[in-house]
């Protein structure tokens, strides 16, 4: 948006965008086929470096390597799995 490439796009913007692809790609909806967990973190991989920061799309891989993430949508919400997750992102950001 506005012209703005690598540094100077603000980090929370990178991060909201490959949460947002990710959120997008796994969400059942009326136009498009669904994609699983790994399709989708599949897809960000190959799109990393040109469309995505490919920092944050390894954050994201390693926050949900190993678990379902089938919660992920309000419909489908778990609170305890969600509470985790918060920690877990809290720590992988100051470890970041």
């Amino acid at each position: 948006p506005n012209g703005l490439t690598g540094d100077q796009i603000p980090e929370i913007a990178k991060i909201i965008s490959v949460a947002e692809v990710y959120d997008t790609l796994t969400a059942s909806d009326t136009y498009r086929t669904q994609m699983s967990s790994f399709e989708a973190l599949t897809e960000l991989r190959r799109v990393a470096g040109s469309q995505l920061d490919a920092r944050y799309v390894e954050v994201l891989a390693g926050l949900l390597t190993g678990e379902s993430v089938d919660y992920r949508h309000a419909d489908a919400a778990d609170f305890d799995t969600e509470l985790d997750m918060e920690r877990r992102i809290r720590e992988a950001g100051a470890h970041a």
